[in-house]
């Protein structure tokens, strides 16, 4: 996130190198013209004064000294930018309080796996207790829903599946569909975060809507209703 002081240090960052470069080139300046003239009188130019070479090596050391002190002033401002910048951010992480109570979060999701777990136990006592019943009271066998008898008040056994005329009840392991399903959504949540790209979480807000809709489907699966 670009802040005030961050943009501000940007600035004089960009400011900085501008000046330094300015400087610099003033200084290699200075420099060439001091080399141009000892080079032409090591070439045999009288015209040459030693005023003038004098006067091109103080201009070169000049130009330097002011380069030297371009390059302090820029370093100064530099810091100067970055502490405001370290100010503010530091400033941000004192002020900063969690948007949710995390404790609160934690006791959800507890509440939300006891009630996942909780719904399987009840729901296999059920299924066990109608297999139960109908086996005391001489309910046939059959291989599925639609082979149930009026004699047997359209009820059937098939294993660990209880039927009616209309659907199928059977047992679940809700540990094991628990941890299945704990596990696809941990994946299925990372989806969005992953792709910072606004086409790219679209699709994976999509990828995260198909994982849990499918959970879901697998979550009903203690009871199916079919057609008779």
């Amino acid at each position: 996130m670009t802040t005030p002081a961050m943009q501000a240090l940007i600035v004089a960052r960009r400011d900085a190198d501008a000046t330094l470069a300015r400087a610099s080139e003033e200084a290699k300046e200075a420099a060439g013209l001091l080399t141009a003239l000892e080079d032409r009188v090591r070439d045999g130019d009288d015209s040459i004064t030693p005023e003038e070479l004098t006067k091109a090596r103080e201009l070169g050391s000049f130009a330097q000294l002011r380069t030297d002190a371009t390059r302090k002033r820029v370093v100064e401002a530099r810091q100067t930018a970055r502490l405001a910048a370290l100010a503010e951010l530091k400033g941000e992480m004192d002020a900063y309080q969690a948007e949710a109570d995390t404790g609160e979060l934690v006791d959800n999701i507890l509440a939300a796996l006891l009630a996942f777990t909780q719904h399987y136990e009840s729901h296999n006592a059920h299924v066990n207790d109608w297999a139960a019943r109908m086996k005391e009271l001489g309910v046939a066998s059959v291989p599925g829903p639609q082979f149930t008898q009026p004699e047997d008040g359209h009820l059937g056994l098939n294993g660990r599946d209880v039927y009616t005329g209309t659907a199928i009840y059977q047992t679940i392991d809700g540990r094991g569909l628990l941890d299945h399903t704990v596990t696809q959504l941990t994946v299925a949540a990372r989806y969005p975060t992953r792709n910072p790209d606004p086409t790219r979480a679209r699709l994976a807000h999509g990828d995260q809507a198909e994982v849990v809709n499918k959970l879901k489907r697998g979550a009903a699966q203690g009871v199916r209703r079919v057609e008779r």
